[in-house]
């Protein structure tokens, strides 16, 4: 009975809240249907270190991940694999770990190309001669 409950209210709850979710404008001079901005190039004021947390069967559309991320100019990207929206019960050992290592060490942006070739060439050096 109480599992049927809990059911019934998890349903309520997406009938409620994550079904009717709008789309949001990505444009932030778009205002959304109360008027309210929104969009990437508010996230583009945000400055710190931010760690953008998903899941490869997450609630949120990965176009959207991707676009948070990419709005965010000192930003890191984690995408959980075989775990939901709520990865942080699917899969709480990987979840911390993350968390906790973006925490600890200290932020670094990549530079693409020259960080690429280094690690290329440390792969190139760890193969038998």
């Amino acid at each position: 009975m109480l599992l049927g409950h809990v059911g019934a209210q998890v349903e309520e709850l997406l009938d409620a809240v994550v079904r009717p979710v709008e789309v949001l404008p990505v444009a932030a001079d778009e205002p959304d249907r109360r008027g309210r901005r929104h969009g990437s190039a508010l996230l583009g004021e945000i400055t710190a270190p931010t760690l953008v947390l998903a899941a490869d069967h997450d609630l949120i559309r990965l176009e959207h991940i991707l676009t948070i991320y990419r709005s965010l100019p000192n930003a890191e990207l984690a995408i959980f694999p075989n775990s939901t929206h709520m990865v942080l019960y699917d899969d709480p050992e990987l979840f911390n770990t993350t968390v906790d290592r973006f925490l600890v060490a200290p932020f670094r942006k990549i530079d693409l190309i020259p960080e690429t070739m280094a690690s290329f060439e440390k792969m190139l050096g760890g193969l038998p001669k």
